[in-house]
C-alpha cells in the first residue's frame, strides 16, 4: 500500500534530538541515514523538517530513475521541481515560492538579490534540463542563487543527486561534495 509508513528511530544514525519519524515507504536504511545526516548538517533537525526532507528525497529519487522523464525534462519542469522540493522541505517558509527578502550566508556575504532570482532560476533550469554542466557545478550555482527562504542546502543535495543519477544511473550514497571548501 502506498500510504503505509514505516517507523524508524533516527537515534541510530544521529545524536540530534529527532525522536520519532515515520519515513515514507521505499527508502533504504542508507537513504534514511543520508536524510538525517543532511538535516543535521543543515541544522534542520525538527521532526517536521526531517519528515519534509524525507518526502522530497523520495520524490527526487523516483524522478532520478525515471529516465524517460529526465531525457525530455524542460526548464519549466526543473523550476517546478525546485518549487516542489522547496515546499516539501520547508512547507511554511517556502509555500509562497522563491524568497522575496535578502539572504545572508554564515560568512556574512549575501546571496543573489531577490529581484534577480526568477531570471537566475530560469537560466539554471535551462542548463539543468539540457545537462550542460557537471553535477557539482549545478550544486554550487544553486547554492549561490539560494532561491528559497530555507532548505536550499537540502534542495541542492537533491538536485545534485538527480543529476549524478542521470549521468551514472546510480543514486549517490553520500552527501554532495563541499563545493565551498574551508573558509
Amino acid at each position: 500500500m502506498e500510504d503505509e509508513q514505516r517507523h524508524y528511530d533516527p537515534k541510530e544514525v544521529t545524536e540530534s534530538k529527532i525522536h520519532e519519524i515515520n519515513f515514507p515507504e521505499g527508502l533504504s536504511e542508507k537513504d534514511i541515514e543520508l536524510i538525517v545526516a543532511q538535516c543535521k548538517h543543515q541544522g534542520a533537525t525538527s521532526s517536521e523538517q526531517v519528515k519534509g526532507f524525507a518526502e522530497a528525497y523520495k520524490e527526487a529519487k523516483e524522478t532520478a530513475f525515471d529516465s524517460e522523464r529526465l531525457e525530455s525534462i524542460t526548464a519549466e519542469e526543473v523550476r517546478e521541481l525546485i518549487l516542489r522540493f522547496g515546499e516539501l522541505t520547508e512547507n511554511i517558509k517556502n509555500k509562497n515560492g522563491f524568497r522575496t527578502v535578502p539572504a545572508r550566508f554564515k560568512d556574512f556575504s549575501f546571496a543573489l538579490p531577490p529581484d534577480l532570482i526568477e531570471r537566475a532560476i530560469s537560466n539554471f533550469s535551462q542548463a539543468y534540463a539540457e545537462g550542460l554542466l557537471a553535477s557539482e557545478e549545478y550544486y554550487l550555482i544553486f547554492e549561490e542563487i539560494h532561491p528559497m527562504l530555507d532548505g536550499n542546502g537540502r534542495i541542492g543535495d537533491l538536485l545534485w543527486k538527480i543529476d549524478v543519477t542521470r549521468k551514472t544511473k546510480h543514486w549517490p550514497q553520500e552527501l554532495p561534495p563541499d563545493v565551498f571548501g574551508p573558509k
